[in-house]
């Protein structure tokens, strides 16, 4: 059991490759032999219990769970917004955001009264050239910032933001979305896909589905005293970093928030069905493709987690030695393990934190080295011949 889970976890066993293959294989020939009907009823089955939450307690109308597959507008989405803010005022007693606030922001398309208005002043919503743009469908990034901000975190959000750009210069102009991502994948609000059903996936900046936003809506509704537990996150702080060091956690700063697919190593277009990454293309992205000269790096040879980590004892590095840049591992037995019992692989960035597309936060985010990871943390390796 204890090794299913380590499975689930990671997604990146490749000791179990044929498995997921034959399963794989079981899974489109049944819904090639489904009517296209029935085949799409499968392919949301997965948000049954969020869709059903959503309409018992009136966060989302009916009408539009009856549409799964449906991209959300923004204006869907913030009228959901105001229902799981109440929602949650009535089950923790939590102050009600959009009725404490008299008048929101100014914009041409949304009344000052409105929730629309309201939504924005919050920071919960972002205007787009000036105007709040309810037609427009709601995408991930959007998404996990309005969720984020009905919880309370929108300070903490900020705030991560802040020091992300103050610790890792060149991570982008997005990193309040970056930032929200992380929160959110922390709390699990993001459900992964199964292979060969990647298609389903969504990235940062694609539209948001009914089914993915009712999930979000449910994890959010049932999270309560969350501020707390991103204390860290509001204070993280970094060694002093190299040019090279600064380009791989760069480019992996500007990748959060894209989903795990399993065999994926783009945000782009590929053969599994959507732009994404396992453990290991993760990896291999933010090393090998972030413009650092070949001859300051060293060429990785393996694309698994496995076959990375199969380095000489003498260049295994444990905690005390990684600096912000290395490729750390997690095997079955910690420190103990063998490099074929390697099952996952991540970016380290320093002082505790590493980067990583995990398939239990279902994509690119951030993670301290605690708990269940400090756990099966076996050894990490040097990529860089120049920091």
């Amino acid at each position: 059991m204890s090794q299913f889970r380590t499975i689930v976890r990671s997604g990146c066993d490749q000791r179990h490759l044929r498995t997921r293959v034959c399963a794989t294989v079981l899974v489109v020939l049944l819904l090639a032999c489904l009517p296209p009907q029935q085949a799409d009823a499968v392919s949301w089955r997965w948000a049954k219990p969020s869709l059903t939450f959503a309409v018992r307690h009136d966060i989302v109308p009916r009408s539009l769970t009856t549409q799964p597959g449906k991209v959300m507008t923004r204006t869907e989405y913030v009228r959901a917004l105001a229902a799981l803010d109440q929602y949650r005022h009535e089950t923790f007693g939590t102050t009600r955001a959009m009725t404490s606030i008299q008048t929101g922001a100014s914009v041409p398309d949304a009344g000052p009264h409105s929730i629309f208005a309201k939504a924005i002043r919050l920071g919960w919503i972002q205007p787009i050239n000036g105007r709040f743009a309810g037609s427009r469908s709601i995408t991930a990034d959007e998404a996990s910032l309005g969720v984020t901000g009905v919880i309370g975190l929108s300070g903490s959000v900020r705030t991560l933001a802040r020091r992300i750009k103050h610790e890792i210069p060149g991570s982008g102009s997005r990193l309040l979305y970056r930032a929200a991502q992380i929160h959110a994948r922390t709390l699990g609000m993001r459900y992964n896909h199964l292979v060969g059903r990647e298609q389903l996936e969504v990235g940062p900046m694609e539209g948001m589905r009914v089914a993915h936003v009712t999930y979000m809506l449910r994890a959010a509704a049932q999270s309560s005293g969350v501020v707390g537990r991103f204390a860290p996150h509001r204070a993280l702080a970094l060694p002093a970093l190299g040019t090279n060091q600064r380009r791989i956690l760069s480019t992996g700063i500007r990748l959060i928030g894209q989903p795990y697919v399993w065999g994926g190593e783009t945000e782009g277009r590929q053969a599994e069905g959507h732009g994404g990454f396992d453990c290991s293309g993760f990896v291999w992205r933010t090393v090998m493709n972030s413009g650092i000269p070949a001859s300051e790096r060293v060429s990785m040879t393996s694309r698994t987690s496995m076959g990375m980590s199969d380095v000489p004892r003498r260049k295994r590095l444990g905690l005390r030695r990684l600096r912000p840049g290395d490729v750390i591992f997690f095997g079955t037995h910690g420190s103990d393990s063998r490099p074929s019992e390697n099952f996952h692989t991540g970016v380290w960035m320093g002082n505790g934190w590493f980067m990583h597309s995990s398939g239990s936060n279902d994509g690119v985010t951030i993670s301290r080295m605690e708990g269940y990871w400090k756990t099966t943390f076996s050894w990490g390796r040097r990529v860089l011949t120049t920091m």
